[in-house]
């Protein structure tokens, strides 16, 4: 029933022979329909060139994450003079106390531009530090 609708509404034709002729799986739908599918694994399939992409293992990725974590934080704050990364910190000095305090602020700005909402709301500004005579 369903094959000869779709026949008469030119949706598909019949063949005699395809290369990329497929076996059609009828599947009966909720409302008791049929949905023609295609088993492709013997033609389509054989052929496809499919992306291989390596994904880590959770150890991999547990064990070169500091490591990852360093290059990331340098990277956001490349280019501003005074300011090392190590590990998860980021260490950073100045002339005088508005010369720090300026680069602070570059810091802060870099990594705020970086961070989504949920990162932002999690950091915690000038803990366990102070800047004397501010």
């Amino acid at each position: 029933m369903e094959l000869e609708r779709l026949t008469n509404q030119r949706i598909i034709e019949p063949v005699k022979f395809s290369e990329w002729a497929a076996p059609i799986v009828p599947v009966l739908k909720p409302d008791d329909s049929v949905r023609i599918c295609g088993d492709y694994k013997l033609t389509v399939n054989q052929v496809l060139k499919l992306e291989q992409y390596p994904i880590p293992r959770l150890e991999d990725l547990l064990e070169q994450f500091p490591a990852i974590f360093q290059r990331l934080t340098e990277s956001l704050v490349s280019g501003i003079p005074n300011v090392v990364v190590y590990l998860d910190d980021i260490l950073l000095t100045g002339q005088s106390d508005q010369d720090h305090l300026a680069m602070l602020n570059q810091v802060l700005k870099r990594l705020q531009e970086a961070a989504s909402p949920k990162m932002q709301q999690m950091c915690v500004h000038g803990a366990g530090s102070r800047v004397s005579g501010a």
